[in-house]
């Protein structure tokens, strides 16, 4: 684990450094934009949130949800919220607990 932590940290602060370089400045709002922190937790609760299989799951279907809902243009970002918000409330668990849950009472 140790020996895999130093080799990310590497290779992160490789490109950290490389796109300082190419951008002239050490910036946080260059690289780092509020919506995708959104969709990365929106991901994870609609996929399940205790795996991450589940995480995996729910940002494959905000990509497919949002490429169907392209030409709706901003009714898109609420459809996808409705449903983020419905399962939330039906399906605490995400798609992937909702599916374990489902098999485990077969």
């Amino acid at each position: 684990k140790l020996f895999a932590f130093i080799v990310s940290a590497f290779f992160s602060g490789l490109a950290g450094a490389m796109l300082v370089f190419y951008f002239g400045t050490a910036s946080v709002g260059t690289v780092v934009d509020v919506a995708v922190g959104v969709q990365v937790i929106v991901a994870a609760v609609l996929g399940g949130r205790r795996t991450v299989l589940g995480a995996a799951l729910g940002a494959i279907f905000l990509i497919v949800a949002g490429e169907f809902l392209r030409p709706t243009g901003e009714l898109a970002t609420f459809i996808v919220s409705a449903v983020a918000l419905l399962v939330v409330l039906f399906f605490p668990g995400g798609f992937l607990g909702a599916a374990m849950s489902r098999e485990a009472r077969s």
